[in-house]
């Protein structure tokens, strides 16, 4: 039998708490390495898009930049702080676990649940922010996700302030107090602006189905749903509210995963709309314009000589599906009173209507 060289007076316990804490330092470098990849793939869309038509201005750039540093504050602090307790005070009496008790307040641990706080803090206001765009701009929506972000924040600041006290910890009752109904609220915002924005996009999807699938899975596929929503975001903090309210050790692991996801989420969205395929203020409005050709089609019969021929001519070289946008749309306008019968207005409806297509 080998032998046994635990660490002496450290329960079972104890020593699941400690193999909790180093496989979620690890797991977080792992986060930080695909948080990495993600910044960087984020600025090269921003600054490959000619300035003419750049599509991400200066306030998501900082946003970006501000979030992967403080993935770095934390990541890199959370690093020294375990560095500290595992191998500059190994012999501190009751070990690791103890030590972490006695310097919860220690400046590295400080500055990266302070790190932690401003992250949230930026990726909550971001996804608020996303909400209202895609419900063109309705603040009747944005109502309830507003209140509950100004009380986290607040309560954000009480368990930070809270934890860091002498003699306190992360853990202790009075910390607690704060740090569950916070968690709670943040959890419950992202669940919230996560719903809405699925639903929204849900919405969307059925309504713009005519068009066709490659006119809308740019915006409404599972892919886009789970980036716009933050779903990683949400479901990440559904985890960690549940151990920690728990006091299960799998909080150790989840939550240095979180810290690098609350930066993570945030960054894909504006990635989406560096490439230019994220829902934007005026999606909304050119796909239902695109749409009102459609709709045409089932509620006017109104033809036209001019626009039967290129009607014709277009079936026959494959014109785009813009034209039939501009087909119906010419013969609404003509049942008002609003057309005449001339070869180059049809023109002009077809070239409306292609742009109509382009823009979906």
């Amino acid at each position: 039998m080998s032998q046994s060289f635990a660490p002496p007076g450290e329960s079972p316990s104890e020593i699941w708490f400690e193999r909790s804490l180093f496989a979620g330092l690890n797991l977080e470098n792992i986060a930080y390495g695909i948080h990495l990849c993600v910044f960087f793939t984020t600025m090269y869309y921003i600054f490959k898009t000619p300035p003419e038509v750049k599509k991400v201005g200066v306030t998501f750039t900082a946003i970006v930049c501000l979030l992967f540093a403080m993935g770095t504050l934390n990541n890199g602090c959370g690093i020294k702080f375990t560095e500290l307790m595992w191998i500059d005070d190994r012999n501190f009496p009751g070990g690791p676990p103890a030590w972490i008790l006695a310097n919860f307040n220690n400046s590295n641990n400080v500055v990266e649940e302070a790190a932690y706080i401003v992250a949230n803090f930026v990726a909550d206001a971001s996804l608020i922010y996303r909400a209202y765009v895609i419900w063109n701009g309705n603040l009747y929506i944005i109502i309830i996700p507003v209140l509950a972000f100004l009380a986290s924040t607040v309560l954000s600041v009480f368990t930070v302030f809270q934890s860091v006290q002498p003699n306190s910890s992360f853990w202790s009752t009075v910390t607690v107090q704060f740090a569950v109904p916070y968690y709670s609220l943040s959890m419950s915002l992202n669940i919230i602006i996560s719903l809405i924005i699925a639903f929204r996009l849900l919405h969307m999807r059925r309504m713009i189905a005519p068009l066709g699938n490659e006119h809308t899975k740019v915006y409404t596929s599972v892919a886009a749903m789970i980036i716009e929503s933050a779903a990683l975001f949400s479901g990440t903090s559904l985890i960690y509210i549940i151990c920690y309210a728990r006091n299960s050790n799998v909080q150790n692991l989840v939550q240095p995963v979180l810290d690098q996801v609350i930066c993570i989420a945030p960054e894909l969205i504006i990635l989406r709309v560096a490439q230019g395929r994220a829902w934007t203020r005026d999606t909304s409005k050119r796909l239902e314009s695109a749409m009102s050709g459609f709709q045409v089609r089932s509620t006017m019969n109104f033809e036209h000589p001019a626009l039967n021929e290129i009607r014709s001519e277009n079936d026959k070289s494959g014109a785009s599906s813009g034209t039939a946008f501009a087909l119906e749309q010419f013969n609404l306008d003509k049942s008002r009173g609003k057309t005449n019968s001339s070869r180059t207005l049809a023109e002009d409806y077809v070239d409306m209507g292609d742009e109509a297509a382009a823009l979906a």
